[in-house]
């Protein structure tokens, strides 16, 4: 079993390297913030109290980080985990970021002789710890087939979609698909309800009709909460949809509907709902700051 290094322990990073804890490995793991990471000792891992311990330990360092600076900042540098590893580390990055970044992240790891992939999940944390996070994979071969096993041991759905760079644009696109269908499914349904249609026997029909999405059978009417805590929260699809226009705008692609479905979570999140579950959208097109029925 590999010794591992863990930067990012937010609820979904501190999920996953609790299951790869279990699964056998040695964690170590690492948050630039202060007092997170305690479910890892807990669970029989230790805390790094800097990069420079964690990167000179670690055979393989898995990060989940919030944003493309964050990744930039922790990976290039001479105070980053790139200079700082030994030859020959597998390094495995789950945050979503822009695929710029994850190229330019890679390049520098593979002139410094490591092995890495892009490899965001994309699930919130809710399916983290339900055992049901999807990856999406870009590397090489050699480096897709080191990082299999411990991608496997965190996910139930891996798919290599190609080079470095690939998994996070695979990702952009995905959450394209989630962002607009959301809203798609939220106002189809509050539609359905001011219609007078039974909410059930809508949701029946629409399955019916061959049009059920993951919007419409995770999410919706029922909004992703466990205990009170978000599944993926309107912030978090706001910085994605933030991906997918940039995206957009450096490729010269038309996405109309991805750029009204950034608006609405831009005033999703200005009228401080950002960091309620992103099904609520639901109740922010019915005019209320309430939880969705």
């Amino acid at each position: 079993m590999a010794k591992i290094g863990f930067i990012g322990l937010g609820r979904i990073g501190e999920t996953m390297a609790v299951r790869l804890l279990n699964a056998g490995h040695a964690i170590v793991g690492y948050d630039f913030r202060e007092g997170v990471g305690t479910g890892v000792t807990e669970a029989g891992g230790r805390l790094a109290g800097s990069l420079i311990e964690l990167s000179g330990e670690a055979e393989i360092i898995v990060t989940l980080l919030t944003d493309p600076g964050a990744v930039r900042a922790t990976y290039l540098g001479g105070d980053g985990i790139i200079a700082l590893s030994r030859p020959g580390t597998l390094l495995i990055d789950c945050s979503t970021t822009d695929v710029e970044t994850a190229r330019a992240v890679a390049t520098e790891a593979d002139e410094a002789g490591l092995l890495m992939v892009d490899a965001p999940a994309t699930a919130g944390s809710r399916s983290a710890e339900a055992e049901a996070l999807s990856v999406l994979v870009g590397g090489s071969d050699e480096a897709v087939a080191a990082a299999k096993p411990i991608l496997e041991a965190v996910s139930d759905s891996l798919v290599h979609v190609g080079p470095s760079g690939s998994g996070q644009a695979a990702t952009i696109c995905t959450n394209l698909v989630l962002g607009v269908s959301m809203i798609a499914v939220s106002e189809a349904g509050n539609l359905a309800d001011a219609l007078g249609l039974d909410r059930q026997a809508y949701m029946t029909a629409l399955s019916a009709a061959s049009m059920s999405h993951a919007a419409l059978a995770r999410r919706w009417p029922e909004p992703g909460h466990v205990d009170g805590r978000t599944n993926l929260s309107g912030a978090t699809m706001l910085t994605d949809l933030n991906l997918v226009q940039d995206a957009a705008r450096k490729t010269g692609t038309a996405t109309p509907l991805s750029a009204g479905a950034q608006q609405l979570y831009t005033l999703f999140s200005a009228a401080g709902l950002g960091e309620r579950d992103f099904s609520q959208i639901v109740a922010f097109l019915r005019g209320r700051d309430s939880d969705a029925e």
